[in-house]
């Protein structure tokens, strides 16, 4: 385990030491003022998009095409973030860096819907092949309509990507080259639901659904889900499968891009206020461009939305905020998403050094229930990357041996 820990810690320094490199420019300019040369320069869907020094200290002015906006740093953005404002960006727009970013930013809004939904949410929240599993710890309170908390849930997570050949000591020689994802779940709270758990898996057809497994700790007996479970709601929050686990495009939807713009959060939105989960440190996206996508279910299909607009940042490829609106055009929900960076989220135990500034774990989620009134706040108490666990960690053993804390999720 100790050699291998090195070897994790020893590759998370080369990478940080190459993310570095590629960032230096940016750091020899932080001290320039208002008005003077833009700090950062890139041409993102066609059109040039630019950081400037702001007037207010720590401000960034920030241009794309005719489109503008003031980043302002927020209480809980992450320090890097706070100090470099949506330059910060740049570290995801490098040659040298693997799936999902190895489409040059310049050539990133020629992607097609589905493959930005796949390369963003369906890689971020899922486990990415650069690493070789993501976990955490995460909470998440559900909130009556009049603010107060009607359930807190905590719950353990870890989730590995076999695309391109990747990490397939944790698959049996019969999933090997059929499968995409895999991701294990077990609640610790409420006590109501303490220990129940499951497993989605994630197949390589992309014209075949997620498939999930469910362990009940009553009878303690683990039982198939039967059908597609992508619009139940995931024990203990009001999140629908679809928003996690289901994050890969699902055959039953049809997805196309219908613009972009300059993303400027909405502080009145759940997730995006200073007040909102202040103790999350964590990067929202704002400034850079996001690329809009409508998801609408195909013909014939009955879903829990009529249509959903999903958006995504073009340079961090993170999943920003969702609407989603009932057959009549009513809004129904909405949901607001930021992410975490390696920096605030460590390598192989929870108290590990840190990751690479540049990989990243889900971080935050909130949503807003329009007919129910009910709200949400999700987020990764601790996160990180390549765990030393056993190669069976997607087995029924795992759910059996009923975990209470991450120390133990991750022996």
């Amino acid at each position: 385990m100790k050699t291998t820990m090195a070897k994790q810690i020893l590759g998370g320094a080369a990478a940080a030491i190459a993310i570095c490199t590629m960032m230096a420019t940016a750091t020899l300019v932080r001290a320039q003022g208002p008005g003077e040369q833009p700090i950062a320069k890139r041409m993102i869907a066609g059109k040039e998009w630019t950081v400037s020094k702001g007037k207010e200290p720590g401000t960034f002015d920030v241009h794309w095409g005719d489109e503008s906006m003031t980043w302002r740093p927020k209480p809980w953005y992450e320090d890097k973030y706070k100090e470099m404002g949506p330059a910060y960006y740049a570290q995801w727009d490098d040659p040298k860096l693997p799936f999902p970013f190895d489409v040059p930013l310049e050539e990133r809004h020629k992607l097609s819907a589905e493959d930005i939904i796949n390369r963003s949410v369906g890689v971020q929240y899922l486990g990415a092949p650069y690493f070789k599993n993501g976990w955490d710890r995460g909470t998440v309170l559900v909130y009556t309509p009049a603010g107060a908390v009607r359930q807190r849930m905590n719950i353990l997570e870890l989730a590995t990507n076999f695309v391109g050949g990747k990490n397939l000591e944790y698959l049996p020689s019969a999933e090997q080259g059929e499968v995409q994802q895999k991701y294990v779940w077990a609640l610790i709270e409420p006590t109501e639901l303490r220990y129940q758990g499951g497993v989605t898996t994630v197949p390589m057809d992309k014209t075949r659904r997620p498939t999930d497994t469910l362990y009940l700790p009553t009878v303690r007996k683990v039982r198939r889900l039967a059908g597609s479970v992508s619009q139940q709601y995931f024990p203990g929050s009001l999140f629908r499968y679809e928003d996690s686990p289901h994050v890969r495009p699902l055959p039953e939807l049809e997805y196309r891009i219908v613009g972009f713009s300059l993303f400027n959060p909405d502080p009145k939105l759940r997730g995006y206020g200073d007040k909102d989960m202040p103790d999350i440190k964590r990067v929202d996206s704002a400034g850079d461009v996001i690329v809009k996508i409508e998801i609408k279910p195909k013909a014939g299909v009955s879903w829990w939305y009529a249509k959903r607009e999903w958006n995504c940042s073009m340079q961090m490829l993170q999943y920003t905020y969702s609407n989603e609106f009932d057959a009549t055009g009513a809004q129904i929900r909405y949901a607001v998403h930021s992410g975490k960076t390696g920096s605030v989220c460590h390598i192989g135990t929870p108290d590990g050094p840190p990751a690479p500034d540049w990989y990243q774990s889900w971080g935050s989620l909130s949503a807003q229930e329009f007919v129910s009134g009910y709200s949400l706040d999700g987020w990764e108490d601790v996160c990180g990357f390549d765990a030393d666990v056993k190669k069976n960690i997607f087995s029924e053993e795992t759910q059996m041996r009923q975990p209470q804390t991450l120390t133990e999720w991750l022996q």
